[in-house]
C-alpha cells in the first residue's frame, strides 16, 4: 500500500502515522508513506502495490496526473 500526500496535517498522512499502520503491519501489509508524487511513482513503478491512498492536490503533479 502506497500512501501519497503533501502536507503533513494530511488525513492521508495521519492515517501512515497512527494505529491503522499498527493493524496494517500485523497483517504483514507494508505501508509506504511518500510524501510527493514524484517519489511516489518511482515507487509505484517498482513495488506495483495492489492499493494507494493519495492527494489529488499535490504540486507539481496532482492525484489525477499520477494516476494517468
Amino acid at each position: 500500500m502506497v500512501i501519497a500526500g503533501n502536507n503533513t496535517v494530511n488525513p492521508i498522512k495521519y492515517l501512515a502515522k497512527t494505529s491503522t499502520k499498527e493493524f496494517l503491519d500485523q497483517d504483514n501489509i507494508a505501508v509506504f508513506p511518500i510524501n510527493n508524487a514524484a517519489k511516489a511513482m518511482m515507487l509505484m513503478n517498482r513495488i506495483q502495490p495492489d492499493l494507494i491512498f493519495m492527494d489529488i492536490g499535490m504540486p507539481l503533479i496532482d492525484g489525477y496526473q499520477l494516476c494517468s
